[in-house]
């Protein structure tokens, strides 16, 4: 999970999220350069808050409070995210080697642009990279 709390008015709500309003009202915590300060300190608040609830849990509460959140995500996780699927993050390509292949649609997609669909190398070009001739 990357929480972004940083700023005042972030730290606040993350605060709320946390249900933990006194470290709002902390002086130890009240500005950035105080946090920045005594990040360790802050920072093992958040990690306590944290493990104590799944991630799913902690990004509801941060959504729920405004927070910026992110959850990083590994590679079977991109790959079973119904979002990732919907947005067509994800295309499948037929390898001349192994056959058909699921990757990372290409980026940047442009708005009113058809989306590039890569292509597979050929099954020469494929042996050759395999060993290690390029």
């Amino acid at each position: 999970m990357c929480i972004v709390a940083g700023s005042d008015a972030n730290f606040n709500r993350l605060c709320r999220a946390m249900e933990r309003p006194d470290l709002a009202a902390d002086p130890r915590f009240a500005t950035l350069a105080e946090r920045a300060a005594r990040g360790d300190e802050i920072n093992g608040l958040v990690a306590e808050w944290t493990s104590s609830l799944s991630a799913d849990e902690i990004t509801v509460r941060c959504v729920e409070h405004d927070v910026p959140i992110g959850t990083a995500y590994s590679a079977a996780d991109i790959f079973n995210d119904p979002h990732m699927q919907a947005r067509g993050d994800l295309v499948a390509i037929d390898d001349s080697v192994i056959g058909p292949v699921r990757q990372q649609a290409p980026f940047p997609r442009l708005t009113n642009q058809p989306t590039p669909v890569p292509v597979a190398l050929p099954a020469s070009a494929s042996t050759t990279a395999k060993s290690g001739a390029i």
